[in-house]
């Protein structure tokens, strides 16, 4: 038992390390119109402290360029603070707050890409860690498809 755990720390700290370069979500200025505009918007509830994120976020900025010329735009809502009246306000500023209060019911979970038409439509099911780029590639096509 104790090999495994130590096993499982030491992938878990390699996988981590790998990926702690690229772990920041790359931020970009949108517009309010530009949001509205938007095909997806693709909503990531993010904190530095958070390990899911730090794996999620790499795949995400891999891809993120492709999806953008596509008619995706990339919302991160910092939770870092732990301050959930900030983290609504973010939502609120770019036009996602009701979609994501409600997906969260009213708190916060880190490291959860949601993908949300202008309107407040949930498009697809949210994007974790465990997924693949290969299945995180198909959920951004399916809600692409959708909101077309």
């Amino acid at each position: 038992m104790r090999n495994f755990i130590l096993g499982f720390l030491f992938a878990s700290f390699a996988a981590l390390s790998a990926c702690s370069e690229t772990a920041e979500p790359v931020t970009t200025s949108y517009s309010s119109a530009q949001i509205q505009e938007a095909k997806v918007i693709a909503v990531l509830s993010y904190a530095e402290w958070c390990a899911s994120c730090k794996i999620l976020t790499p795949k995400i900025n891999a891809i993120r360029a492709d999806y953008e010329k596509r008619g995706m735009v990339f919302v991160s809502l910092d939770y870092t603070d732990k301050d959930l009246k900030s983290f609504y306000a973010q939502a609120a500023k770019d036009g996602v707050e009701g979609p994501v209060r409600n997906y969260f019911n009213g708190g916060v979970i880190t490291g959860r890409l949601m993908l949300i038409s202008p309107e407040g439509e949930m498009l697809a099911r949210p994007v974790n860690m465990n997924h693949t780029p290969d299945e995180i590639r198909a959920r951004f096509d399916m809600a692409l498809s959708k909101a077309s």
